[in-house]
């Protein structure tokens, strides 16, 4: 089903010119945005007009979204109230309740550097001093504090909603307020159940078309331990393996919330199996997930040295620890909006597996400035190397963007693209 939603609305897989020539127009569309620059953009929410500051690489980064309107109309209206709002994305939920609530202290939280920056921007555009930003993994930088509303925009899995329904219980305030919104084909109603196993007393407070807003009052001091237990609160513990990868085994350390977190996915060991690394080679793995590609391309790079970029917070940490168990010198991990935190760095190689989700979004304009940003980043003769599902069609793009695109290894799943930088422009 999700190739099938990609190919048809993202990049129409071409038959004959007609086809071919609606799908260069996409691409080339795409490919003339810019996606590293903030923008300042207006929203209408109820009665008022917003402004919040956005950009490409955050869910619903040009409008206000369904749930974030159902939980602005959700939140009490009471006075110094102290408001946490996880998933907070640019922003623009924060700003409404602040002019809802202007006595309010309001904290604001996301997983996703690219979010935290975009919500900082909109929180100074707003004059917002009594708002904070963080970064974080889960709950897991507030767990000291506590709130009256917690209001959380649904993510994409199920051990992560299962963490932040507990942790919203446990920093939640006697008689705090809990609100999760999400739509139906995400699986919003089962995760009221959880909320109710949890909370006893969930009900729906909101519904907006096939979104809706579960509400639940704090009531109960602790959570049953048996749920507890059945929940299976894992979610902030890591997990260690080895995965054998060109004849040598590598200690991998991961936890739920990064991609193939609880293994080496298929995708990611056709890659390395294909990956050309020479001993001074300055590598690039972008979107690094757990780790691996970093670290094996380290190794094979004993002189040179390995920077390992992702977004997202979890995938970072669990990166460092990773480089660390294998013993690595010569490695980095940093967060990155794709490659903007390394771009005055010149690499040899960049190698990646491609993502093309956001959140619980297919999004295809993130994958093509992984594409674009590879570009910008590689000395002249070196080359990108990337993994993708062999039904995304990315190759008019990299041919697009590099001059050239060769397939170095396809079968039945993945395909294995390899492209050499020529020259500096475009």
């Amino acid at each position: 089903m999700l190739g099938c939603i990609l190919c048809t609305i993202c990049m129409p897989i071409p038959t004959k010119g007609a086809h071919v020539r609606k799908r260069s127009r996409r691409t080339r569309r795409l490919s003339t945005t810019d996606y590293h620059q903030f923008q300042v953009r207006e929203a209408t929410v109820g009665d008022r007009v917003f402004q919040f500051v956005s950009k490409p690489g955050i869910a619903f980064w040009y409008r206000a979204d369904t749930d974030t309107q159902l939980l602005a109309d959700c939140v009490q209206l009471l006075p110094q109230q102290k408001v946490l709002c996880v998933g907070c994305r640019h922003g623009l939920l924060g700003a409404i309740i602040a002019d809802r609530l202007p006595d309010a202290e309001l904290w604001l939280l996301d997983s996703n550097v690219v979010a935290v920056r975009a919500a900082q921007r909109t929180v100074a555009l707003h004059g917002l001093s009594q708002a904070k930003v963080l970064l974080s993994d889960a709950l897991w930088k507030v767990r000291d504090q506590r709130f009256d509303q917690v209001l959380i925009n649904l993510p994409r899995g199920r051990a992560l909603v299962n963490q932040l329904i507990l942790d919203a219980f446990h920093v939640l305030n006697a008689s705090g307020h809990l609100y999760l919104a999400g739509g139906n084909r995400e699986g919003i109603k089962s995760h009221a159940k959880t909320v109710d196993r949890v909370f006893g007393n969930a009900e729906v407070a909101r519904l907006g078309g096939r979104h809706r807003v579960i509400s639940a009052a704090k009531q109960a001091a602790d959570i049953p331990s048996h749920i507890v237990d059945e929940l299976n609160p894992a979610y902030y513990d890591y997990i260690e393996f080895d995965v054998p990868v060109r004849g040598r085994s590598y200690h991998i350390v991961s936890k739920p919330g990064i991609f193939s977190w609880d293994r080496l996915d298929a995708g990611t060991r056709t890659l390395l199996d294909h990956l050309e690394i020479s001993e001074n080679d300055t590598i690039l793995d972008l979107g690094t997930g757990c780790g691996i590609i970093g670290v094996v391309a380290a190794t094979l790079a004993p002189r040179g040295h390995a920077y390992l970029v992702d977004a997202h917070v979890a995938a970072v940490n669990a990166s460092k620890r990773t480089i660390a168990a294998n013993n690595i010198t010569n490695a980095t991990a940093l967060l990155s909006d794709v490659a903007s935190d390394v771009r005055h760095i010149a690499f040899d190689i960049v190698a990646t597996n491609l993502p093309f989700h956001l959140g619980i979004k297919t999004e295809y304009r993130v994958a093509l400035q992984f594409i674009k940003d590879a570009h910008a980043v590689l000395k002249v003769g070196g080359h990108l190397c990337l993994v993708a599902n062999r039904f995304l069609k990315y190759e008019p793009f990299i041919t697009e963007t590099f001059g050239n695109c060769h397939t170095i290894f396809s079968d039945n799943r993945y395909k294995v693209l390899k492209a050499l930088k020529k020259s500096h422009g475009l």
